[in-house]
């Protein structure tokens, strides 16, 4: 994703260290460079100043009705930031920024489903972005899935807020792309209220949550409407996770009045003030949440860290097999010259591993292809069922706001494609090449994940609804049966056959309304999902294109620095063949001295890793994502 989504990631500084973290990955470095292992050196230094690190980010997530935009607006310290109101529910995501020299308080955004951002006025936001707004219903006003909006007072000065759609709740679409969103969160913000117990779909979305999103915190609004019986519901709540999402059982549960911390932040600062605002709870909230920001600046710390621990490693090892070679052992020596023999033989045959690169990765994109189809297949069959079944989608009116819905979930199959694309390649060439997942450059899938819809102009004017004869028929067809006894009988006679004559060619009329109304959003429908489909395909096609090289280079150069170090453990069995006593001990005591640095260097490594918080990284075969 691009700085210019709604729901993607802003570009921030490189992470803080304190002493202790700079002491361990600087000196790591440093070894690593001095033992000729640059490649490993660079890529710790390119994880700490890498310009792709997404702000931390709170995803705010919750049925319809609980409250989320009014405590997205207590947490901005901005009333009226995100839309409020009973019959006011959004229908775009809405990202709240800290205000920069880049994003000035008050400046807000628009994005269209293509991803093309524009400015307006932060009070027309919700014009843009809610069911009914003015600029929504404009026809010739471009589908806007998401806005942004810069603030200067919030109590999350590290942090960005995405308020997620409200529309449709936790059911549906609406579900599934607020799980996408959520997985790449920081922390996911689930609200619930405490006015009844979490709902089975509540409890279904925490449970899918549960497989892909680490941090979660919880907090239950409209504490002040419900003073006495919101304890009650939260004891309740935490049984309900236990038995369905055990994962969040012991998860932090933040009591919050929004509409307190409204009343607070009108009042002049002074004691009343200090004690409703510390009742609303959201202060409190907001230094939970600002706990858990802290923990992103660690995170990618601990992936330094854990790029540099692998390195030494592999220093480790090619120090242990010099000292071997130097005590001189002659078997040592002939299973080195054998290596190196099976070592060039394999950069010898290097036009047979660069087929069997090419068939490996024509493998990798019929995968991705087949992932493509079939998500995309689902969400049109299911879109079409809908317009089948609930007629009012397709009304003119609504037919718009249900444009938006799928180029957001539309968006969300990008996310899902664009992951599973970056695990395949990765897994691709760890299992089948021996190189880590860092000989992937970082940004392979980016033509994937920079994907946006294309939606198709939509027809709005429906023609061919009104036929002459249809309506010549239809009155000459009252006429006649307000003759009729039976018609007399009914009451017809009582009525118009003008009236009578309308009324039939207006359910005529609405019925071929209707059926052109689906014809239209289902070719809608195909023309965009196809669209996408084919962009999807390319993007994979140029990422692959653009992967192979750094691929075939990172292959070789694994190749030479195995050859390499096999080389300098022959050349210290040779020296070692030729010394005297005294010579071999100083060669082997040198040694010694360098492998113990290195594993002082691994244990201040190690003790980054083992911080809380990070401590699952200590485990990890390679550095987790930021």
């Amino acid at each position: 994703m691009t700085d210019d989504n709604p729901t993607g990631p802003d570009r921030a500084a490189a992470p803080r260290l304190d002493a202790r973290q700079a002491q361990a990955v600087f000196g790591a470095v440093r070894l690593l460079t001095a033992h000729d292992a640059r490649p490993a050196a660079d890529l710790v230094l390119a994880r700490l100043r890498s310009p792709g690190r997404r702000r931390p980010a709170v995803v705010v997530v919750g049925e319809v009705k609980r409250g989320k935009s009014s405590l997205v607006n207590a947490l901005a310290g901005e009333p009226g930031r995100s839309p409020v109101g009973v019959d006011v529910t959004t229908a775009a995501f809405i990202r709240i920024v800290p205000a920069s020299a880049r994003r000035p308080a008050g400046s807000a955004r628009v994005f269209a489903a293509d991803g093309t951002p524009m400015a307006v006025a932060a009070g027309d936001v919700a014009g843009w972005v809610t069911v009914g707004g003015a600029s929504r219903a404009d026809p010739d006003a471009p589908i806007v899935v998401g806005a942004e909006v810069a603030v200067a007072a919030s109590l999350l000065p590290e942090l960005s807020l995405i308020d997620t759609p409200g529309v449709g709740g936790l059911d549906g679409g609406h579900a599934t792309l607020a799980a996408g969103v959520a997985a790449k969160a920081s922390v996911l913000l689930f609200v619930s209220d405490a006015g009844q117990p979490l709902t089975a779909p509540e409890l279904a979305f925490l449970a899918r949550a549960a497989a892909t999103t680490e941090t979660v915190v919880f907090a239950m609004t409209k504490i002040d409407m419900y003073p006495a019986g919101w304890r009650e519901v939260l004891a309740e709540n935490r049984e309900l996770l236990r038995r369905h999402a055990p994962r969040f059982a012991g998860a932090e549960v933040v009591p919050v009045s929004s509409t307190l911390a409204a009343e607070a932040a009108r009042l002049p600062d002074g004691e009343l003030r200090r004690a409703m605002t510390t009742a609303s709870g959201v202060h409190r909230l907001a230094d939970v949440l600002n706990a858990h920001a802290a923990d992103r600046d660690r995170l990618v710390v601990a992936n330094a860290a854990r790029i540099a621990r692998t390195g030494l490693d592999q220093v480790a090892v090619q120090l242990r097999v010099r000292r071997s070679a130097a005590a001189g052992d002659a078997a040592d020596r002939a299973e080195l010259a054998a290596e190196r023999e099976r070592l060039a033989e394999l950069r010898d045959r290097q036009q047979r591993w660069t087929l069997d690169l090419e068939r490996d990765l024509g493998g990798l994109r019929r995968g991705v292809v087949d992932d493509v189809t079939g998500r995309l297949t689902d969400l049109r069959h299911r879109w079409e069922r809908r317009f089948d079944s609930e007629r009012r989608l397709l009304v003119p009116a609504v037919a718009k706001e249900t444009m938006a819905q799928i180029c957001s979930e539309l968006q969300a199959v990008v996310a899902e494609v664009a992951g599973g694309f970056d695990r395949r390649l990765r897994t691709l060439v760890a299992d089948s090449y021996g190189l880590t997942a860092e000989a992937v450059p970082a940004d392979v899938g980016r033509e994937l994940v920079d994907t946006r819809p294309r939606p198709r102009e939509h027809t709005r004017t429906l023609t061919g609804l009104l036929d002459p004869s249809l309506a010549a028929t239809a009155f000459f067809g009252a006429g006649m049966a307000a003759q009729l006894p039976i018609a007399a009988v009914a009451g017809l006679a009582l009525l118009n056959p003008v009236v009578v004559g309308g009324a039939w060619l207006a359910v005529n009329v609405a019925y071929r309304a209707v059926r052109a109304g689906r014809t239209q959003m289902r070719t809608w429908l195909a023309e965009t999902v196809n669209a996408m489909q084919a962009d999807l395909v390319a993007a994979a096609d140029t990422a692959l294109r653009e992967a192979k090289p750094d691929l075939v280079l990172g292959i070789r150069r694994f190749l030479a620095d195995a050859i390499a170090g096999v080389d300098a453990a022959l050349r210290e069995a040779d020296r070692a063949a030729v010394a005297d006593d005294s010579e071999r001990r100083r060669r082997i005591e040198a040694l010694d001295r360098h492998l113990a640095a290195v594993a002082a260097a691994q244990e201040a490594l190690d003790g980054i890793l083992r911080v809380p918080g990070t401590s699952d990284l200590a485990a990890a075969s390679k550095p987790a994502t930021p």
